[in-house]
């Protein structure tokens, strides 16, 4: 049972570690009331408050889970906070139980991510942003761990798709697929492809008023196994 003063407010989902321990994030609790990240241990049922978030490292991680990318670090976003407060990326480090702001997101390169960050197989974070850039529509960038470099890659506009809430999922043909709440042809948000080789975005998939609208959700790619299966449920009805 969470307490306000070990955490409260469970935002996004619990995600496993390497170290075959549980982290998450609340959205309030802990020692400023503004959320803590949270380790739970699924053998012993020990819960433990380890770092209180503020108004410096960024708070409010709204939709998001933390990752663990291949150098065995966690990250993720929060959506208010930070320099401009207009949220944050972060890195906490398991071995040194220590949290680092790596990006102060700002009005011109994206802000308010709602969403969690992927790493691609070229080892790079990506993520999107719900408001910010050019167009004041959202953006989508990438975060280099090699570099400790930040680049947004594309602007978001109307006519395409709008302000993403969700994460990017990288799908077996190399490409990254999101979904937007609003823009596209119908302004009632789309679905999209965005190929990180070529720096290319597609507008695949246009909501409307009769197949659903205004998407608040992460894209999925099923196994072949269950493609099949839901294949022939579509066929049998």
């Amino acid at each position: 049972d969470f307490t306000v003063s070990s955490g409260s407010g469970v935002s996004g989902c619990v995600m496993q570690a390497s170290n075959n321990l549980m982290y998450g994030v609340t959205s309030s609790g802990g020692a400023n009331n503004l959320g803590v990240i949270y380790r739970f241990d699924p053998v012993t049922f020990q819960y433990n408050d380890v770092f209180d978030l503020d108004s410096t490292t960024g708070y409010y991680g709204s939709y998001m889970h933390l990752i663990e990318a291949t150098n065995g670090k966690l990250y993720g976003m929060m959506t208010v906070g930070g320099t401009y407060n207009k949220g944050t990326l972060f890195c906490y480090d398991l071995s040194g139980n220590t949290f680092t702001v790596l990006v102060n997101f700002n009005d011109v390169d994206g802000c308010s991510p709602t969403g969690s960050l992927m790493q691609a197989a070229n080892g790079k974070l990506y993520g999107m942003t719900y408001a910010g850039g050019v167009n004041n529509l959202g953006v989508i960038f990438s975060y280099d761990l090699s570099t400790s470099t930040f680049t947004k890659l594309l602007d978001f506009v109307s006519a395409t798709g709008s302000h993403p809430t969700r994460s990017l999922t990288a799908a077996s043909d190399g490409k990254l697929y999101g979904t937007t709440s609003s823009g596209g042809a119908n302004n009632m948000g789309v679905i999209f492809s965005y190929d990180p080789a070529a720096n290319t975005f597609s507008d695949i998939y246009d909501g409307n008023s009769a197949d659903g609208t205004n998407f608040n959700c992460d894209v999925t790619e099923p196994s072949s196994v269950v493609f099949n299966a839901m294949q022939q449920i579509f066929q049998n009805n």
